[in-house]
C-alpha cells in the first residue's frame, strides 16, 4: 500500500502484530502501525488531500468498496442477515487482491 509521506520505517507495533484487533479497538492510540521517519514530512503533507477533497474521496471510496464487497457479503442485518466483524475475509483472493490495486493503489 502507498503511504502518504516518503521515509524510513522506523519501528513496528509488535503489539498490533500479536493482537490485530487493537487496531480496531483503539486506531488512533494503541492500535497505530508503524512510526516512519521522514525528513521531507513538511512537503508530502502539502501534497495530502484535504476539507471537502479528502471529504469526497473518502466518500467515492467507500461506495466502491461497498460496491466491490456488497455482492459477496449475503445478508446484513437490516434484511435478517448476522453482523460480520470482517467482511472482506468471505472475499475471494483474487477479488481482494483487485479491490488492492484499485482502492489503495497498490
Amino acid at each position: 500500500m502507498l503511504s502518504p509521506i516518503e521515509g524510513e520505517v522506523v519501528d513496528v507495533n509488535a503489539e498490533a502484530l500479536r493482537d490485530p484487533s487493537i487496531i480496531h479497538k483503539d486506531p488512533y492510540g494503541l492500535g497505530w502501525l508503524v512510526a516512519v521517519n521522514s525528513p521531507s514530512a513538511d512537503s508530502n503533507l502539502k501534497n495530502l488531500l484535504r476539507g471537502r477533497v479528502a471529504q469526497r474521496w473518502m466518500e467515492e471510496s467507500v461506495a466502491a468498496l461497498h460496491a466491490q464487497v456488497s455482492p459477496s457479503a449475503g445478508a446484513h442485518l437490516q434484511d435478517g442477515g448476522h453482523a460480520i466483524a470482517d467482511v472482506l475475509s468471505l472475499l475471494p483472493e483474487d477479488r481482494w487482491e483487485k479491490i488492492v490495486r484499485e482502492l489503495f493503489l497498490a
